[in-house]
């Protein structure tokens, strides 16, 4: 497992070979779904006029905001990557014990009456599949509404080897843990998308 640090310029670019992986296998989907928070910022970059938003937070993320990022910022860089490495393993082993549950989505109004119309070709994008509960948690909801959509999924990584749902599309399927230029532990979040 490897801890790799990617800035805005990087991660442009890993979003527009994820956009070309999903272009070259010549799925052309007619609805784009980013899952919030991450999600979100790889949806932007493909550069369709409009796509939605789903939420799926996984639990924790939230507790890392405020005074723990303040302390992260401040760290060498060597050992926030021992303590991403350590969280990936101890998150991996809990789910491993306690089975995870599904998360339950709430798909807004607009979305939900596009795909109850069926016939529409789905991507469902995020920045990273842990677990694969966030992602699987969403692919459910939007199944649910109706099974005569077609849906894929793109990540630009993979972290652990065992998940509850492989994407149909992934730039890393090695394990690698990407520091995303948002991330908590990272020393410039002053930049822009």
């Amino acid at each position: 497992m490897k801890v790799s640090t990617i800035d805005y310029k990087e991660f442009n670019r890993l979003c527009a070979a994820l956009q070309e992986l999903v272009r070259e296998s010549a799925y052309d989907y007619d609805i784009l779904i980013g899952i919030a928070r991450a999600g979100v910022y790889v949806a932007e970059k493909f550069g369709v006029p409009e796509f939605y938003i789903i939420k799926s937070q996984r639990g924790g993320t939230a507790a890392k905001r405020g005074f723990i990022n303040s302390i992260l910022q401040k760290m060498p860089s060597f050992f926030n990557c021992f303590l991403r490495i350590a969280e990936s393993r101890v998150l991996e082993l809990k789910d491993a014990v306690c089975q995870p549950e599904l998360k339950k989505v709430e798909i807004e109004d607009d979305l939900y009456s596009r795909l109850k119309e069926g016939g529409h070709r789905v991507l469902i994008v995020d920045d990273a599949v842990d677990s694969g509960r966030s992602l699987l948690s969403v692919v459910n909801a939007v199944r649910g509404v109706s099974q005569g959509n077609e849906i894929r999924t793109a990540v630009i990584t993979v972290t652990r080897k065992k998940v509850l749902i492989n994407p149909d599309y992934a730039l890393f399927r090695d394990s690698t843990l990407l520091r995303f230029p948002w991330a908590a532990d990272i020393c410039d979040n002053s930049k822009k998308l």
